[in-house]
């Protein structure tokens, strides 16, 4: 595949990358007012930051891989890190918890959205809503999945409805990610299928 080929599958995934940071912000914006006004430091660069990047975008991309669309897997990797712009605030001392969108509310504000926002002739990637929705489902999964394999990690699992952290045991990362990965295997199957039908002609 040449470099002409490709340019556009990274531009799609960057856009659907900064829909779904976008997205993240919002959803962390439910929450304000309800924790203390603190601020946190912006990690410096360092090995470990440099991982934790890698391998959230690498978790996010595999999960995506069965769609067998790169401007999906570009952006589901870039989604997965995304998630973690709901940090933000704490950056800029607001009354506001972090990790806001580790939060399974999240996900589903974020697949609405986006298969929504699929369904319109504006969005990035051209492919079908259910794979977008199952792209930005992926997303967060994976990250719950790094999360757990790598750190002793809590998450605001019912924000912003309850604000309290769940951890998650580090068995459950590979739930996360297997989930993940059957979640969009599932999708494009179904959309494959799908379009294998005739009018007028029984389903397979």
């Amino acid at each position: 595949m040449s470099l002409k080929a490709i340019t556009p599958s990274i531009r799609q995934g960057l856009t659907f990358g900064l829909i779904f940071a976008l997205l993240s912000l919002i959803f962390s914006a439910f929450t304000f007012g309800r924790f203390p006004a603190a601020r946190i430091a912006i990690p410096l660069p360092s090995v470990d930051l440099f991982v934790d990047v890698v391998m959230h975008m690498a978790a996010g991309a595999l999960a995506v891989l069965p769609s067998r669309c790169a401007s999906l897997v570009v952006g589901g990797g870039l989604a997965a890190l995304l998630v973690d712009v709901d940090h933000i605030g704490r950056v800029l001392a607001l009354p506001m918890p972090s990790r806001a969108s580790h939060s399974l509310f999240f996900l589903l504000f974020a697949v609405v959205i986006l298969a929504l926002l699929a369904r319109t002739k504006w969005f990035p990637v051209k492919e079908h809503w259910l794979l977008v929705g199952a792209t930005a489902a992926a997303a967060v999964l994976s990250h719950f999945a790094v999360d757990a394999f790598f750190s002793d990690s809590a998450v605001r699992l019912l924000a912003p409805f309850s604000i309290a952290t769940v951890p998650i045991p580090h068995v459950a990362g590979l739930a996360c990610e297997l989930g993940a990965l059957a979640l969009v295997w599932a999708a494009r199957a179904w959309v494959d299928t799908r379009r294998h039908i005739v009018p007028g002609r029984p389903s397979p």
